[in-house]
C-alpha cells in the first residue's frame, strides 16, 4: 500500500465522520442535502482511487465510480445553495446530472473510456470556473460575516483544488498519474476535508448549511425581533429607501453606505441582524418588486411596457427583473398583470 493509499484511507475516515456528524444535525434545508450529496461523491472518489481497494470493491466499485463523477456538479449545485443564487435556483439547474449519467453510460457501455473522460474534465472545468464566476460577483452581495469569509478562502481552495487534478488528468490522459501527484491529490483532499470540518464545526449558529431565516427578510419595515444595535441607522435607511432611493440604477451597497454615511460593515449588519435579510440583492428587490407590483395592479398603467416598469425601479434590464419578480411571487410579470386586472 502506497503513501496516496494511505493518505486516501485517513481522508475518507475523515469523511466518515463529518458525515456521521452531519446526519446528527437532522437538517432538512436543501444546502444541507447538497453538502451531504457532495461530501459523499468525494468519499467515492476516494475509494475508486485508491489502488489497495480495488479488488475489495469487486462489483460495487461501479456504484463508487458514479459516485467519483459526481464531485463538480455537486459542487456548482453546493455554491448556488449555500450563497443563495436566486437567479439559478430553477429545478432545471438538476438536469446537470445528465451530463456524468451520459459519460458514465459512455465508458460502461461502450469502448470510448477516453473519449468519455475528456468530455468529463471539459465539462467539469467549465462548471469549476462558473463556480468561481459566481462565488466572487455575489460576495459583495452577502451580508453574512462568516460566509463572506467562507467565500474567500475555501471555494478559492477547492477551486484550486478542483481544477488541478483535472488539469493533471487531461495531461495523463492516457499514461499513469505519477505516485508524487496523487500523493499532492489526496493530502490537499484531507487538507480540505480538516478545515470544511472545522468551519462547520465553528458555525454554532448553523449560517451556512442550516439556518432557517428566509432569504427574503422580515415584512419592510418590520423589526420588532430585531437587536437594536444602531436604532437610528435602521430609521435612515427604512426612511430613504420609502422615499424611492432603491429605484437608483446599480444600487450597490457601498453606494447604500455612502448615501447613508456610515460604513459597509455597519449597514451590512444592519439589514442582516435588524431586518432578517441574508443578501442584499434580495433586500433591495423586495422593495423594487412589491414597487412593481403596485404598478401592474394600476389599471392607467396597462398599456405601459414592463421594461418601463423596469427600468424605472432601477434595473438596467427586463432579464433579472423578470427572475427577481417570479422568485418573489411565482409568476411573471405579464403573468400577474393579467391575472390582477382581470
Amino acid at each position: 500500500m502506497g503513501f496516496q493509499d494511505v493518505v486516501s484511507l485517513i481522508a475518507f475516515g475523515q469523511l466518515t465522520l463529518l458525515i456521521a456528524w452531519m446526519v446528527c444535525q437532522r437538517a432538512a434545508s436543501r444546502a444541507y442535502f447538497t453538502t451531504m450529496g457532495l461530501l459523499v461523491s468525494v468519499a467515492g472518489y476516494l475509494l475508486v482511487s485508491n489502488a489497495a481497494l480495488e479488488s475489495f470493491l469487486g462489483e460495487t466499485r461501479l456504484v463508487f465510480l458514479l459516485l467519483a463523477l459526481l464531485p463538480p456538479y455537486l459542487l456548482w449545485l453546493f455554491v448556488i445553495e449555500i450563497f443563495e443564487i436566486s437567479c439559478l435556483k430553477h429545478p432545471v439547474r438538476y438536469l446537470i446530472f445528465l451530463a456524468p449519467i451520459f459519460v458514465y453510460t459512455l465508458s460502461i457501455a461502450s469502448e470510448q473510456r477516453d473519449l468519455a473522460q475528456l468530455l468529463h474534465q471539459v465539462m467539469s472545468l467549465l462548471l469549476v470556473c462558473h463556480v468561481l464566476v459566481i462565488s466572487t460577483l455575489a460576495h459583495k452581495d452577502d451580508l453574512l460575516d462568516k460566509r463572506r469569509q467562507f467565500r474567500l478562502w475555501f471555494v478559492a481552495l477547492i477551486t484550486l483544488q478542483t481544477t488541478a487534478i483535472l488539469v493533471v488528468e487531461i495531461l495523463y490522459l492516457d499514461d499513469p498519474i505519477p505516485e508524487l501527484l496523487e500523493a499532492l491529490n489526496v493530502s490537499a483532499i484531507s487538507l480540505l476535508i480538516v478545515s470544511f470540518s472545522l468551519t462547520l464545526l465553528r458555525d454554532s449558529q448553523g449560517e451556512l448549511l442550516w439556518q432557517s431565516m428566509p432569504s427574503e427578510g422580515h415584512p419592510v419595515g418590520s423589526s420588532a425581533n430585531a437587536t437594536a444595535s444602531n436604532p437610528l441607522l435602521t430609521e435612515q435607511l427604512l426612511d430613504v429607501m420609502s422615499q424611492g432611493f432603491f429605484k437608483t440604477t446599480g444600487l450597490s451597497i457601498k453606494r447604500l453606505a455612502e448615501h447613508l454615511n456610515t460604513t459597509e460593515h455597519q449597514l451590512r449588519a444592519t439589514i442582516n441582524k435588524e431586518l432578517g435579510y441574508r443578501n442584499f440583492n434580495a433586500f433591495l428587490n423586495k422593495y423594487r418588486i412589491d414597487a412593481a407590483k403596485t404598478q401592474l395592479q394600476d389599471k392607467s398603467l396597462a398599456k405601459t411596457p414592463i421594461l418601463t416598469i423596469a427600468l424605472d425601479l432601477g434595473y438596467q434590464s427586463i432579464g433579472p427583473f423578470n427572475r427577481a419578480f417570479k422568485v418573489e411571487t411565482g409568476v411573471t410579470p405579464s403573468e400577474y398583470r393579467k391575472l390582477k386586472q382581470v
